[in-house]
């Protein structure tokens, strides 16, 4: 089964670390967050999760500058218990 909702990617201070969450549009409780160490793991996580394209390579670049992103992807819930956010 597929579901929207919005990605979250934040740069952390620790061990070129970033944090990725997800929420699921209409609600749906609580989802634990993805650390990712580097920026092949994030992407991994980010391609696996459907982001691609100009959108994938803008919000990794922005994500290594500190700047917060947000993506809102329409995501397979078994691509989310992959990645341990269900």
């Amino acid at each position: 089964m597929k579901r929207t909702g919005r990605i979250h990617v934040l740069k952390t201070s620790e061990h070129c670390g970033y944090l990725v969450s997800f929420y699921p549009d209409g609600g749906g409780g609580w989802v634990p967050d993805r650390a990712c160490v580097g920026q092949e793991e994030l992407r991994d996580v980010l391609q696996t999760l459907g982001a691609e394209g100009g959108r994938l390579e803008r919000t990794l670049r922005e994500a290594d500058e500190g700047k917060s992103q947000s993506l809102n992807l329409l995501v397979d819930e078994g691509q989310l218990r992959a990645l341990g956010f269900m």
